[in-house]
């Protein structure tokens, strides 16, 4: 098709933005690969386009997301033989099943078969039936499931051993136990407010990973921790003063302005239940 005319161009530019404005969508949306698509269909269809209510669309997910879970139930049917699986439980109280599996020709495949939310106590045994009516809805034998990949809370560990399949504590998770009290001041009944309570960070189930940590009698070691913790809780007051402080905003924003950068950046505030993100967070400006 030919461009459009400059006049028309300009036009639909100023009602794109107008829509992002006053919907609130982000800037990125005009790169969102659906977008384009039904942009583009538009602009080939040469007819007037109707939209849809949000009945009909609601309707139409629904059909959709059916003919999606056919399409996924085919695929386990014909294409999966044996699998491992993946579950994890969101602090959203959210529990999620992935599968995954090689296909006859050796293509990963990976399926989220579920993402089901949480009600009462997330006891073993309710984390087992959880998993176990999963697996009935797809139709998946458990004795072809060869591993199943899990978080290292004593319920989950609970539920895998009373279902009785093979499991396996995630590497991610199990270096964030260990690792994670370290970037942590531990309060040893101190009324200071600015030192840090490690059950504030660190997400664990019991006191096994601290007590280890106190076993350890190499003092050099003791020292490197302890300079850690301050250089880890001196960045985190430095986030929260900024991030809290509109005073301080204005401050950035000017320095900003006076080294060239044209762009209003925030400051980071690393995850307390990701170790990594505080690896990357500090260590970076620490280094710079």
């Amino acid at each position: 098709m030919q461009p459009a005319l400059r006049s028309d161009q300009i036009k639909g530019e100023a009602l794109l933005v107008n829509w992002i404005a006053t919907s609130l969508r982000p800037f990125s949306i005009v790169e969102d690969s659906g977008f384009r698509h039904f942009v583009d269909f538009l602009s080939n269809l040469n007819k007037q386009f109707s939209i849809p209510g949000r009945k009909k669309v609601r309707e139409q997910l629904e059909s959709y997301g059916e003919l999606v879970r056919m399409k996924m139930q085919n695929k386990i049917d014909n294409d999966i033989n044996y699998f491992s699986a993946t579950t994890d439980i969101w602090s959203s109280r959210t529990m999620a099943i992935t599968l995954h599996a090689l296909s006859k020709d050796f293509q990963m495949i990976n399926l989220t078969i579920e993402i089901d939310p949480l009600q009462g106590r997330h006891t073993g045994a309710m984390i087992c039936t959880k998993m176990s009516n999963a697996f009935e809805r797809w139709n998946l034998e458990k004795k072809k499931l060869v591993l199943m990949l899990r978080d290292n809370a004593s319920n989950a560990i609970r539920a895998c051993e009373d279902w009785g399949i093979e499991s396996f504590g995630c590497i991610g998770h199990s270096l964030h136990l260990i690792v994670g009290p370290l970037f942590v001041q531990k309060n040893h009944g101190s009324n200071d407010n600015n030192v840090e309570v490690l059950d504030d960070v660190v997400d664990y189930d019991n006191d096994e990973v601290i007590e280890l940590l106190d076993t350890f009698t190499n003092e050099n070691y003791k020292q490197n921790v302890t300079y850690l913790n301050k250089i880890v809780s001196n960045f985190r007051q430095i986030a929260k003063f900024i991030r809290k402080s509109t005073i301080a905003k204005e401050k950035l924003e000017k320095l900003q302005k006076a080294n060239g950068i044209n762009q209003s950046l925030t400051v980071d505030l690393d995850v307390r239940t990701r170790w990594n993100s505080t690896f990357f967070y500090v260590g970076k400006v620490y280094k710079t």
